[in-house]
């Protein structure tokens, strides 16, 4: 019996660590690294060039880095809606965020948020987060979890890292991440090799993942390529009222 049980424990145990996602070696975060994408705005069943978007990161200070993801509409588009959007998040070498910022203007809706992430004693991750709106309303949130916190920007970071040449389609990493000032479970689930269209219209073959909402929906969407560095080729995000598609510009 005794023999049975543990075997059964080194069955769970092996299972267990199958379905987890492996990572590379090195984090996927390069000092000095950018990215410019054509930004394409759907609303509905219309889906229009909208703009740019940028994905940069650097090294701030010794063993830290800043990255950087901003949307933003173009002239003729902000006539209809206005998009802008930047989103900073400060990191270690290791991938942890330390700290996010977001500045969002969406339409009407303008607000600025701040959240900072503290690992307290190595027992997982609390997580602080106020949002202020333009008219001065203001809320806060403190959150607390056994595990790793994402921000939407390290998480980016962090699925270039996972290794994909071990994963099959269907894997899923159960990610918790900071949304207004909540910390809401979302999954990240590899969707398998695609072919992506970059701006100038080439093909690209590339490692594809979703952000799942608890409900199953899909929040947002991130491509690699599956050679050269692992750049990240389109990343898709969920706006309040539509969704917005960020294309990598060829160099």
């Amino acid at each position: 019996r005794k023999m049975n049980r543990e075997m059964k424990h080194v069955v769970v145990l092996a299972s267990a660590l199958a379905a987890m996602p492996v990572l590379a070696e090195t984090p996927r975060l390069v000092d000095g690294e950018s990215f410019t994408y054509e930004l394409y705005l759907k609303q509905g069943f219309v889906t229009v060039k909208a703009g740019k978007a940028y994905l940069a990161a650097k090294e701030s200070e010794r063993g830290l880095f800043e990255a950087t993801l901003a949307l933003k509409a173009s002239a003729a588009v902000e006539l209809v809606y206005h998009l802008d959007v930047l989103m900073k998040t400060r990191l270690t070498a290791g991938l942890k965020p330390l700290r996010f910022e977001k500045h969002a203007e969406e339409g009407r809706r303008v607000y600025d948020e701040v959240s900072v992430f503290s690992y307290p004693a190595g027992r997982g991750c609390a997580v602080s987060s106020r949002r202020t709106f333009a008219g001065g309303k203001t809320d806060v949130g403190d959150t607390r979890r056994s595990g790793q916190v994402f921000d939407l920007v390290s998480l980016i970071f962090h699925a270039r890292r996972l290794d994909v040449a071990r994963l099959k389609p269907g894997s899923r990493l159960d990610v918790p991440v900071v949304s207004g000032v909540k910390v809401r479970d979302q999954a990240l689930v590899y969707r398998g090799e695609e072919v992506v269209e970059a701006a100038d219209g080439a093909k690209v073959k590339a490692g594809v993942f979703a952000l799942l909402s608890k409900e199953g929906n899909e929040t947002a969407r991130f491509a690699f390529s599956l050679a050269g560095g692992r750049i990240p080729q389109r990343i898709d995000i969920s706006l309040k009222f539509g969704s917005v598609s960020a294309r990598l510009c060829p160099k």
